[in-house]
């Protein structure tokens, strides 16, 4: 069910990040899950492109030219102006919008102007400046190897799955982040659970003495 709505969203964005963020298994030795995954991934991609008429394959070559996402490519170089103008504290929070109306018309064949970089960490770079994007990048970089690190230390039982299971998560959303701005709406929230639960300590792990 999963699967059919991920292909049903026709996000290119989306596609490209659930076929890439399982390679971060590939560092806690989990291969056979990366391989399990990738074949079924490659096998209902042609089963749906089958039955779709080419659907699937026919947006994929399409993004060599589709007015979507040059829009997209444009909004991020816009993004990368404000950031570049405004590089410690950028153009504010929530302000990409707003100063879009004046960037945008920097930027050659931009005519969406949607107020989202559809990039988290230009955006994060377009809005907060250095100020914000070290702190979040910080974030990425600290709770991605805790996560890495729990997944390398414990390896079976349920577990050992759980860590493996939030390790890519994590990866999920760290790759999503170059389509989309993720810390919005649901996606926010799910992304915090995530870190939330991989932080956390069971409570017999935390408080058993040192040996």
């Amino acid at each position: 069910c999963l699967g059919v709505g991920l292909v049903s969203t026709f996000s290119r964005g989306s596609w490209v990040t659930v076929i890439l963020a399982p390679a971060v298994l590939l560092v806690v030795g989990d291969w056979r899950t990366v391989l399990r995954f990738g074949l079924l991934a490659v096998l209902a991609a042609v089963i749906v492109d089958v039955a779709s008429g080419g659907a699937v394959s026919g947006r994929g070559v399409a993004s060599l030219e589709d007015p979507s996402a040059l829009q997209r490519l444009a909004l991020m170089g816009a993004g990368g102006l404000m950031a570049l103008d405004h590089p410690l504290l950028g153009v504010g929070p929530g302000g990409f919008g707003v100063a879009l109306e004046e960037y945008g018309l920097l930027v050659p064949g931009l005519w969406d102007f949607v107020p989202s970089a559809h990039n988290a960490y230009i955006h994060m770079a377009a809005e907060t400046g250095l100020v914000g994007l070290l702190p979040y990048l910080v974030l990425v970089g600290t709770v991605g190897w805790r996560l890495l690190m729990r997944a390398r230390e414990v390896r079976g039982g349920a577990e050992g799955v759980l860590a493996r299971c939030l390790l890519w998560a994590w990866a999920t959303a760290v790759v999503l982040g170059l389509f989309e701005w993720t810390l919005v709406h649901g996606a926010a929230q799910v992304i915090l659970l995530v870190v939330a639960m991989g932080m956390a300590d069971r409570a017999d792990r935390a408080t058993a003495p040192a040996p």
